[in-house]
């Protein structure tokens, strides 16, 4: 754990960024460990909790986006040609 931490107040804000995206895009690493890290750091004082958990809501928003964005512009076309008055799909 201390190796992770060590790497986590060096690199902070962007490991925790891609633990977080890696882990929701599907790929078997926890993102846990960095996250309990970032919290351990937040708590002694040594790095401020909204920045980590901002990059966190954004890479796990970011990486929702990935698996969900051609489906959303499937249902956003649909909803175009309904629009539009025609109903072909």
């Amino acid at each position: 754990m201390n190796e992770t931490l060590e790497l986590l107040v060096r690199h902070g804000i962007l490991i925790l960024f891609a633990a977080v995206f890696i882990e929701q895009t599907g790929i078997p690493q926890p993102a846990e460990p960095w996250l309990l890290a970032a919290g351990a750091l937040a708590g002694a004082g040594l790095r401020k909790c909204f920045p980590a958990l901002g990059a966190a809501a954004t890479s796990s928003w970011l990486a929702d986006l990935v698996w969900r964005g051609r489906r959303a512009a499937r249902t956003l076309h649909r909803l175009q040609i309904l629009a539009a008055g025609k109903d072909e799909f």
